[in-house]
């Protein structure tokens, strides 16, 4: 009889044995196969921002392309419905006005204060094509104005930098910016980096004396104007200063043909986050 009661203990700790290892192998499956959905799930998330980050690089080389807008814009996008993400897209030159960079935020499921997933995509150095500006000093255009302050003269607005420019010289005062072309030029576009300016007006000339304004503006300045193509020797930015500032033009350009498209170049690509 006792021998018996020790198989029976003995099956009893070896069954007990198997059960732990059966419980303890569940577990372990368990804890896999949730790790698994935890891992795709982040995965899917990331690449839902991810691809609203590229919806934002997209739509800024769109904008850029088609002359909707200029170097310096942005874009916080609205959700795209519910759980389905948001971008913030910048541009930015880096340095001169030939070039721009492209950063793009995406976000999911929305932009907030603690998004599940959120990536980085950035095109940058991308070179802009618009044909030859015409308002570089390199090809023998010459600028002047009503006035400047300091040292931020005529000149800077045409050296092919935003790092630099010319500044009006009162506040909230009256200005002008002029060209000379070294001879007379067909112009139909003009792209103007600049700040502190409550209106502006495009003026053409071919005596320096008698002023004409352009027809059929498309566009707001600073930023990108396209019109009906004029041809003169001389193409005049007059404006008026916000009130209690110096307006500021960092790059005047100026260009002939139809439109006010642009081509852009491929960037130097990179993802973050």
């Amino acid at each position: 009889m006792r021998l018996g009661g020790n198989r029976r203990g003995v099956i009893l700790v070896f069954v007990s044995v198997i059960l732990v290892a059966l419980i303890g192998v569940a577990l372990s499956f368990w804890y896999m196969v949730n790790s698994e959905i935890e891992s795709a799930g982040a995965g899917l998330a990331n690449a839902r921002a991810f691809y609203m980050a590229e919806t934002g690089r997209a739509k800024a080389r769109w904008a850029l392309t088609t002359g909707a807008q200029s170097v310096g814009w942005g874009e916080t996008s609205s959700p795209f419905g519910a759980g389905k993400g948001t971008y913030i897209v910048t541009t930015a030159s880096p340095t001169d006005a030939q070039h721009v960079n492209i950063t793009s935020d995406g976000y999911f499921p929305v932009y907030g204060t603690n998004p599940v997933a959120q990536r980085r995509v950035v095109e940058n150095n991308i070179e802009l094509g618009s044909g030859t500006n015409l308002s570089r000093d390199t090809n023998g255009t010459v600028a002047s104005a009503s006035d400047h302050h300091g040292n931020d003269t005529e000149d800077k607005a045409i050296d092919g930098t935003n790092n630099t420019g010319w500044v009006a010289k009162d506040k909230g005062g009256s200005a002008s910016l002029t060209l000379t072309y070294s001879s007379a030029n067909t112009v139909s576009r003009v792209v103007v980096n600049g700040s502190n300016i409550a209106s502006i007006m495009v003026q053409y000339s071919n005596n320096n004396s008698s002023w004409t304004n352009v027809s059929n503006a498309s566009g707001a300045l600073p930023g990108i104007q396209t019109f009906t193509p004029i041809t003169a020797k001389y193409l005049r930015l007059s404006m008026v200063s916000s009130s209690g500032k110096r307006a500021q033009v960092n790059e005047f350009e100026s260009y002939s043909g139809a439109g006010g498209a642009t081509t852009l170049s491929q960037g130097k690509f990179g993802t973050s986050l």
